[in-house]
């Protein structure tokens, strides 16, 4: 909101210092404004009235774009929908005409009341910000041979679901931030994007990076990259992070909803603000993979308990990378050399035996979650331990076919031998 109360004083402060007082419009037919882009091939684009988009009510209801208009003998193609040509104005629906190629910068931020666009054949690029702040805008059909999204192009709009054209080969920063996505589809043949293995996330085909997810997004074990601000916002519940993801980028889950998350052992660096907002997170597991731990990448994580850190050397940190009161456990014989780290230091640091976490199956014990707990089932009986993530013990056993162990809902770490896992029921 304070990016959207920014814009509005900028906008009327640069309007207030124009000493100069220069109509927007050349023309007017139809309650459609416009303004000549080009006299040698007869194009014009739609525009707001007067001085500023601000000097007059602007557009209100259903507004029609059409292909063509006549003025003063002319017939002119209409080929653009120009910056600010409906910024905060009362429109309700737009109806683009076939020859409108160009839908610019802002060109509808802030219309609140708009609910439906239809856009024209021809519409091939989408500027940034262009519909930014349409909060009743639930739902769009991309014309086919779109080939561009600018950065915010739909920022805190209310879409459920996003088919990406196969045409398109640019999305800018953000371009779906805050809509409350539920469904991502890139349509086949797409040259740079898919959404392999019906993940519901946008992916860059070439590097395995995943560019924009939403709550229902299944993380595919392909991709390598997870990208800034990739899960931003969007609600998510619980994540999987796949093995072979190298890299957590700025933003990537920021203000999350999970409660624990375990980093696979091959991510080498968590950005800045990766985790930033992630309130309901509890605890977290950093292999030792991870040499660089960003910036404010657990900052405001309030419920954030336990950090368990699997790595004897300390990856490089900040002042801010932590901000909640937390435990962090190291490997045993590894407190002395976080102690003369620097960040570290200052923190409340305990050795714990925490061997890599692994999956406990093997030729011997398998073991399932139940809705009360966990069931082991083993060929000959051995010793299962399970505790708390604070290391508390909760319960000891010898377990034998279909032993089961009754826990309340919550993140434990189960113990066999020389091995554990988390799990969450």
């Amino acid at each position: 909101m304070q990016k959207f109360y920014f814009r509005q004083l900028f906008v009327a402060v640069v309007m207030l210092l124009c000493s100069v007082a220069v109509s927007a419009h050349d023309f007017y037919v139809d309650g459609v404004y416009y303004n000549i882009t080009s006299t040698t091939n007869l194009t014009v684009g739609v525009t707001y009235r007067g001085e500023s988009p601000l000097s007059y009510e602007g557009y209100k209801g259903s507004v029609v774009i059409p292909d063509s208009v006549v003025y003063n003998g002319k017939t002119y193609s209409v080929q653009s929908i120009n910056f600010h040509a409906f910024y905060l104005s009362k429109v309700t629906s737009v109806t683009i005409g076939n020859n409108v190629t160009t839908i610019e910068e802002s060109a509808f931020e802030s219309c609140t009341g708009l609910t439906n666009v239809k856009f024209g054949s021809r519409v091939c690029h989408i500027e940034d910000e262009a519909f930014s702040y349409c909060t009743s805008l639930k739902s769009v059909t991309f014309p086919k041979y779109l080939m561009s999204i600018g950065n915010e192009a739909f920022y805190n709009c209310s879409l459920k679901s996003v088919t990406i054209p196969k045409w398109v080969t640019s999305i800018g920063k953000d371009a779906f931030w805050g809509c409350g996505l539920t469904s991502i589809v890139v349509e086949s043949g797409n040259s740079v994007y898919d959404s392999r293995d019906n993940c519901n996330a946008i992916i860059f085909t070439s590097t395995n990076g995943l560019l924009r997810g939403c709550i229902n997004t299944i993380i595919p074990n392909s991709v390598k990259i997870i990208g800034e601000n990739a899960f931003r916002g969007c609600g998510l519940t619980s994540v999987t992070i796949p093995n072979g993801v190298t890299s957590i980028g700025e933003s990537a889950f920021y203000n999350c909803n999970f409660t624990s998350v375990t980093i696979p052992n091959s991510v080498k660096s968590i950005g800045d603000y990766a985790f930033y907002l992630c309130y309901e997170l509890t605890s977290v597991t950093i292999p030792n993979s991870v040499k660089r731990i960003g910036e404010n990448a657990f900052q405001y994580c309030d419920n954030l308990a336990s950090v368990y850190l699997l790595n004897e050397t300390p990856a490089n940190i900040t002042s801010t990378t932590f901000g909640s009161v937390c435990v962090f456990y190291v490997p045993i014989g590894a407190k002395e050399a976080y102690k003369a780290a620097k960040y570290w230091r200052n923190n409340y640091i305990r050795e714990w035996d925490v061997t890599a976490i692994a999956d406990l199956t093997d030729d011997v014990l398998t073991f399932e979650i139940t809705a009360d707990g966990i069931q082991f089932t083993c060929a000959e009986g051995k010793t299962i331990a399970v505790y708390t993530t604070s290391g508390a013990l909760v319960e000891k056993i010898d377990a034998y076919n279909g032993e089961e162990i009754t826990l309340d809902k919550g993140v434990y770490i189960v113990r066999v031998g020389g091995k554990a896992m988390k799990v969450k029921l």
